[in-house]
This record gives C-alpha cells, structure tokens and sequence, in this order.
C-alpha cells in the first residue's frame, strides 16, 4: 500500500525525509533515479538504513538524499533491516548536505572515478614533508598506479569522498596525476 508518491522535481527527499520524520512513520521510501534505484528504511520517523546498489548504511544514505530527478513511494510497512544508521534525521541531513558539497569540490580535480591515480614518488619520499591523518594513511597504499579509483574504493571499504580525500593531498603537493585508460 502506497502511502505517499511524487516526483523529485517537485520535492526534494531532504523534506520528505522531513515529513516522515515529524509524522513518524515506518517504512520504505523507494526511490528511482534513472537507471538507478535506493531505499531508505525508516522506522518511528528515523533513517535506520539505507540501501544502493553501490553501498549500504549512511553512504547509501546520502548518495539517495544527493538525487535531485526521480521518483519515490513511501510504503508504510513494517521493516525488517540493520539499524546501520545512528543519527538524528537532522543530524544525517546535515551530514549528508556536508558530503555532497565535499563531492562535488573533489570531484573537480577526480572528475572520473575509473581514473588511476598515479603516485609521482616512492615509499617514505611520496609522504614527506606532507601532512596527512591517520585515516587517510591507511588509503594511500592503494593509490599505486594500478587501481581506478573505484578499486582503492573497494579495497578499503572507503567511501568516495575519503578515497578523494586523501587523493587530493597527494595531487595538491604535485604527488599524484591522473591517468585516464583506454576503453575499447
């Protein structure tokens, strides 16, 4: 049973996430964008999971929420999923708005996620003198010039923006390029 439909050029999922949340409802909101489709699963009002073809929990979540052309169902049911998702409705959408502005500013230099990054140095000389966190640390090993970024991302169990992340502060310090492979 169908209890609320609409397209994404006449609202935005933020204010029906909102709307769902205020009235507290359980359910699915089903939603199809193009060739692709996610779920939120929702329950008393609170975003518990979210799925993608791509990734589950908060990442599906805010890649959902990014979509701006579509279709969505809200299907009031009882759920069955992981409570992979512990934050506030307001507290996801507020991270979720903070993500995708950092995707889209990282995306400016890594406009392809099937482009190899490709280190410029080896070993201890391609961090030296670079600041760089722990969390970021734990990707660089994957960026080696062989993997797309797709695969580091995969590798790591990292999402987009901190694959791009710590890619970027190789490439902001002349340490990274971008190779682009053939398709044929």
């Amino acid at each position: 049973m169908s209890n609320l439909r609409g397209n994404l050029s006449s609202i935005s999922l933020t204010d029906v996430a909102q709307l769902l949340h205020v009235n507290k409802k359980t359910g699915q909101l089903k939603v199809v964008a193009g060739k692709i489709a996610g779920t939120l699963f929702v329950v008393n009002g609170d975003v518990i999971h979210a799925e993608t073809p791509h990734s589950k929990g908060e990442m599906a979540a805010f890649e959902i929420l990014e979509w701006d052309k579509g279709e969505f169902e809200f299907i009031a049911q009882k759920v069955q999923a992981p409570n992979s998702i512990r934050r506030s409705v307001p507290d996801l959408l507020m991270e979720s708005a903070r993500t995708s502005d950092s995707r889209k500013r990282l995306r400016t230099p890594f406009p392809s996620l099937k482009s190899v990054p490709w280190p410029t140095r080896q070993g201890d000389a391609l961090l030296q003198g670079i600041k760089i966190y722990t969390e970021d640390r734990k990707i660089i090993p994957f960026v080696d010039g062989y993997r797309v970024f797709l695969d580091v991302m995969a590798t790591t169990e990292q999402n987009e923006v901190q694959v791009l992340q710590a890619a970027s502060i190789l490439y902001d310090a002349g340490r990274l390029k971008l190779f682009e492979p053939e398709v044929q």
